[in-house]
């Protein structure tokens, strides 16, 4: 009696242990190194992490208008707190602290091309984003960083060999 009762218990925890252990995105989830989503909880994540990953730009958003992006606009996050690309035509660098569901970007330093004024407007948006807080959510394979300034970008995880 006592042996049967004892597996009873057994299974309903290692069901439970089971079930707590299969939840994508947790906010245990670490992948991100230290300061990341499992400090602080909150960021959804069904895909890739937000580091350590090649994010090509799709889309930027400014004051609910879409704008065009320039070929080439990319960034990477890396694990210490790095973040570097490029904007469509000068590239960047920067401090990125990635922690519960926002990424904070400062110390932002570009190189100055004289860039035909469409990108240049284009990268004053991007600059933006990189100013301060911004909230993130990635969704298999999709990246959303939004800032305080109404200001959204969107990227896609690049494919190993792309």
């Amino acid at each position: 009696m006592r042996t049967r009762r004892t597996a009873s218990v057994t299974l309903v925890l290692l069901a439970v242990l089971a079930a707590c252990g299969t939840r994508t995105g947790s906010p245990s989830d670490d992948r991100d190194g230290p300061g990341a989503a499992g400090e602080g909880g909150g960021a959804t994540r069904t895909g890739p992490p937000v580091t350590g990953v090649r994010w090509n730009v799709d889309s930027v958003t400014v004051g609910g208008k879409r704008a065009e992006v320039p070929d080439g606009a990319h960034f990477t996050i890396d694990t210490k707190g790095g973040a570097a690309g490029s904007l469509g035509c000068n590239q960047f660098r920067a401090r990125a602290a990635v922690s519960g569901s926002a990424i904070t970007f400062d110390a932002v330093e570009t190189t100055k091309m004289a860039c035909p004024t469409p990108r240049a407007k284009l990268e004053q948006a991007l600059l933006s984003i990189l100013d301060g807080r911004t909230t993130y959510r990635v969704d298999e394979r999709t990246l959303t960083l939004a800032s305080e300034n109404d200001t959204s970008l969107g990227a896609t995880a690049r494919e190993p060999g792309e």
